[in-house]
């Protein structure tokens, strides 16, 4: 899995990570890009690929779009993953597996601040 893998449910929040993450603001990516409703940027710190999901909360979307919204998002960060591991095949398990995790990493991160 990436290095560092975070969720940026605004702008503000994005921000804050590409400043933690010493990322010149002129190479700053645009948190979403409509009509994106949510987004996957890939930065390489110190040897280390950092993913940051971005998703802005808005109250059309069902907790079961969000969620597949998420997932979606979570597959590239696998595919991401995988390409820097040179996994060329991976198997059918260790995919499910790896998507599941980053998926619930994901939900847990969105989910876990409403408590």
């Amino acid at each position: 899995m990436p290095g560092h893998l975070g969720l940026s449910t605004s702008e503000a929040d994005f921000h804050r990570k590409l400043r933690h993450l010493k990322l010149p603001r002129a190479d700053w990516p645009e948190f979403l890009k409509p009509p994106s409703h949510a987004t996957t940027h890939f930065f390489e710190r110190k040897g280390s690929v950092c993913a940051i999901v971005c998703y802005q909360p808005d109250k059309t979307k069902s907790l079961s779009q969000v969620g597949a919204l998420l997932t979606h998002e979570a597959v590239h960060v696998w595919l991401s993953a995988m390409k820097e591991m040179g996994e060329k095949i991976p198997s059918e398990e260790f995919m499910a597996y790896g998507i599941q995790n980053i998926t619930q990493t994901l939900l847990g991160a969105l989910w876990g601040k409403k408590k």
